[in-house]
Formats: C-alpha cells, structure tokens, sequence
C-alpha cells in the first residue's frame, strides 16, 4: 500500500448573493473563477488555456473546457504540465445551473509536488427570510497539495487558503454568507456602531459558523494569531477583534457578558480567545463549556500561525466539493479513464524519437505556419519530453525559428529545440510558490 498522503489546505462552501436583485451571482462568480485561471496560465506564457478562454466571451466555451482534451479531472501526474477540466450541467429551462472545475497544477517551488483545485457552483434559492428570494450561487471550493512519488518530502500540514476565495467573498456588489452571517475576510474591529449586530449574530439560532472573539489588552494591539486565523478560517468562521482600549467597547463588552450571570460564563476577558460555536445561549450556565477559550498565556505556548492552523483545521467542512466524476455521474454519463501515455495518448509509437512531429512540420503543413492550429501534442512537445511549454524564452525561439528560415515571426510560438521541459525559468509569481506559512494558496 503506498504511504503517499495528500494534505487538504482548504475547503468551504459558502452562499454568494446580489445586493441589487437583477444581478447574476453565477455568472459573476464564474467569470472571476475564468479570470483567475486565465492569470494563473498567464504568468508562464503561451498557454493555450489563456489562449482559449483569455478572451471578451469565454463563455459557453468555458462550460464544459478541457485541455489536455483526454483529461476528466482527478490527480494528473503524467507531466509537468497543469490540466484543467470543466462540466457543466443544465436546468429544465437550458441555462447553466452546475458548474465544476478541477484545475491541477504543479508546485512551482517543488518538483515533487502538485496542487489540485476543485470548484463547484450550483444556482440556489433567495436567502432566509427574503420577501422576494434573489437568486443565489453556492460556492465550493477545495484545494488538496499531493507529493509525487513515494521518495516525496513530507508535506506541511500549512493551511492555505485560495487567493480565489477572498476574491470571491469580497467581489463587489455581491455578499457571500452561510445561513444568516455575511463572510469577513480580515478580522472585524468592534465598533459601538457594529458591536450591536455582533451581539446579535452571536446568539442567532440561526447561524451556522464560529464566530471568534480576540480581546486585546489595555494597549489596543490586535493580537497577530486574530489575524493569521482571519487568513487561515476564511470562507468557514469571521474574526473579531475587541478593543479593550476603547472605554465605549470595554463597556459594552462587560454589560453582554455581565458578571455574576449566565452570560458571564461566555466571556471573553482581556488578552484571550473565544471561539463561540453555533448555538450560544446566554442563559445556560452549562452550555458555556462548549466554546472554548484561551488565555495569553496558553496562546503563546504555540507560535501565532501554528494556533491559527489548529483551529481553523476544526472549522473545515466534512462534505468534500463535488467532482467533475460525481457531477457526470449525476448526469448519467459513463467514467472517464484517465489520460496515459500510451500511443494513443502521446501521438508517437514506443522506440520513436519523442520529439518528432507524428503530425507533420507544422511550419510546412500550417497554411497559416501557426502550431497553435496544429493538435495538442505539437503545441507544447510529448508529456513534457519536449521544449518547455511556459520557458520565458517561448517567444524568442520561435522567432528565432523564423527567421532562420527566411519567414516572418509572429511572436507566438516556441523554440522547437529546447529540451529543458516545464519550469525552466523562474516562476513570475516569487520564490515563495504556493504554500506559503501566512496562510494564501496563490
């Protein structure tokens, strides 16, 4: 049995709906995810994800995109490329309702690791309590880093939250919220002004997240595991911060959680951290046992973003995000197998040269001398044992190309004799990669 063992950096599942009713929050949240893909490919260059669905209309083509074309989702470990898959499932009235997208990709600071994203979006009903239901979207999003290989480093166990689910939770003109609470995506310094909806959401017995309260000392400073875990929970639990400095919240602060009370057994005095489950009820001395606490004291036993991991892992939802295998399966239609390197894969036969063209030159057989219209095996060389298919030289080779020839580059192409495969020049992004230790997956 292999003792490969990914790692789950993120997963959850939130609602997001307009503020103005006639705005469509699937279509908004799909063209943020189209955008994020394309930027992604992007920062290599000479994709032809970028190439595809970096244009004014993506859509319908992005519905049901695939690219290598024989991949189906799950694990692609065949190269050093990314692989990327859409499905797409219609209503009774023909419109787009599913949506998912698995897109899986290499770690740029480490070749023995891949990261997988899997995103659904499903068209749900008007929020709780709304006299004329908007429509909403349901996002899920999933992020899984995997080793290759079983001679692998271990894998850290980071929490990485998606740079993608903050661009979702804070897209303009639209909310993102679970049951009645509205998503945060940094920690919520109480206000005298905001305390009132906190206290509220506190005992809603509708709400369905934590809420976790940071109090800070006399001085005021925001304690540095409140913003870790603001990071770390995102799109799963909101953080607030209350300042004990401010006279007003210190106050307020007492008169909720009043001594001598039920209440009081939920308080959370200066310089600790409460975690407030759903289900608060002021009044049962008993049930405070149930959101836990934690002094200074105790928090500094840990490094700031080692507290923030361990209590953001006990938010992440148990439900995994629906695959692009369970969504065909819905659907009725067949398992697809997964893309191999036989010949009927890579387009050559074993014992030929791996990097000889099996289409033809596609500088001779192009009317258009333009390997971007040739089949997908030309374009970026044999499950990578050809050129590199985002080197920052891509364009000088095939200009160079060109013009050896006696044509005239245009730029888009690449250099036919470089052997140096994925990678070969430095990842735009930075030498931090992915899985960084403040908690963003980019």
């Amino acid at each position: 049995m292999s003792d490969i063992v990914s790692i789950l950096k993120h997963r959850s599942s939130f609602d997001v709906r307009p503020i103005q009713q006639d705005s469509d929050p699937f279509m908004a949240v799909a063209s943020l995810i189209v955008d994020w893909l394309v930027q992604k490919e992007d920062s290599y260059g000479g994709s032809p994800i970028a190439e595809d669905l970096g244009v004014d209309a993506p859509f319908p083509r992005a519905w049901d995109y695939r690219m290598p074309e024989d991949y189906y989702g799950g694990d692609y470990d065949l190269d050093r490329w990314p692989a990327l898959c859409c499905a797409s499932a219609r209503g009774l009235d023909g419109e787009v309702d599913q949506w998912v997208v698995e897109y899986d990709e290499p770690d740029t600071s480490h070749d023995d690791r891949r990261w997988h994203s899997t995103i659904c979006l499903q068209r749900v009903g008007g929020g709780e309590g709304e006299e004329e239901p908007s429509p909403a979207c349901r996002v899920s999003v999933q992020s899984v880093c995997r080793p290759l290989g079983e001679g692998a480093a271990p894998l850290p166990e980071t929490i990485a939250t998606p740079a993608l689910v903050r661009s979702i939770i804070d897209l303009p003109w639209y909310k993102s919220t679970i049951g009645p609470t509205q998503l945060q995506t940094v920690p919520n310094k109480l206000s005298a002004q905001t305390f009132a909806s906190f206290a509220e959401a506190l005992v809603d017995p509708e709400r369905r997240i934590p809420l976790v309260l940071f109090s800070t000392g006399s001085d005021g400073k925001v304690p540095e595991q409140a913003k870790q875990l603001a990071r770390r929970a995102m799109g799963n639990a909101n953080v607030y911060i209350a300042d004990w400095s401010d006279e007003q919240i210190a106050s307020q602060v007492e008169t909720l959680f009043a001594r001598g009370t039920a209440a009081g057994e939920y308080a959370c005095p200066r310089n600790s951290c409460r975690m407030y489950m759903p289900g608060v009820d002021l009044t049962d001395h008993n049930a405070s046992r149930s959101h836990q606490s934690w002094s200074r004291q105790e928090m500094a036993q840990l490094l700031p973003s080692k507290f923030a991991e361990r209590l953001a892992r006990r938010f992440i939802p148990s439900q995994p995000v629906k695959t692009v295998a369970d969504l065909r399966r819905e659907l009725g239609e067949p398992d697809m197998p997964a893309p191999s390197r036989g010949a009927a894969s890579d387009g050559f036969d074993d014992g030929a040269d791996p990097y000889a063209d099996p289409y033809g030159d596609p500088y001779l057989d192009n009317p258009y001398n333009d390997p971007y219209d040739a089949p997908y095996e030309d374009r970026f060389g044999f499950d990578g044992r050809g050129d590199g298919r985002y080197g920052d030289d891509f364009d000088d080779g095939y200009e160079d190309r060109y013009e050896r020839e006696g044509r005239p580059g245009r730029g888009r192409g690449r250099d036919w004799d470089d052997r140096r495969g994925f990678g070969g020049g430095r990842d735009p992004r930075g030498d931090d990669g992915y899985d960084r230790e403040d908690g963003w997956h980019r």
